[in-house]
């Protein structure tokens, strides 16, 4: 049982801070809330005690709702609602088509060239996805301009 809630857990939070990357708010907020459910669900009812009720109401909001609060709460809500199910979820999460992968703003397509062992642990830290373990893996990167060649 702690086995599956750790494996699903980091699985969202590596899912979590590939939204943050792309800076897809709503996957972010949606990806926040399935941990705070998933926690529930394997440590209990003390876990989120006060939110509880409160997380479960934004899954009511209308997400066309005019302000980012309203929507970030109804992801938020619907991920916590998913979390105490404790279902795997995967890159396409909800609303979103599976297939080819959403554009990116200021993105471009590219071929890149890895070894064996890069490709593996791109696609490691990508949850299966290598452009998103890559991304990863230059957020994390320390360099914070890029030099004058």
């Amino acid at each position: 049982m702690k086995a599956t809630y750790l494996k699903l857990k980091a699985h969202a939070l590596l899912l979590r801070e590939e939204a943050q990357v792309v800076c897809d708010q709503d996957r972010e907020s949606y990806l926040t809330g399935y941990i705070k459910g998933l926690s529930r669900q394997f440590h209990g009812e003390v876990y989120e005690q006060d939110n509880h009720v409160k997380f479960l109401s934004y899954t009511e909001i209308d997400p066309t709702t005019k302000g980012s609060l309203a929507k970030r709460n109804f992801h938020l809500g619907n991920g916590y609602k998913d979390g105490l199910t404790a279902k795997p979820i995967g890159h396409g999460g909800p609303g979103r088509d599976q297939g080819r992968p959403a554009e990116m703003e200021n993105g471009k397509r590219v071929n890149v060239y890895l070894s064996v062992k890069d490709l593996e642990l791109a696609s490691t830290l990508g949850n299966g996805n290598v452009s998103a373990g890559i991304r990863l893996a230059l957020k994390k990167h320390p360099i914070t301009h890029m030099p004058v060649i």
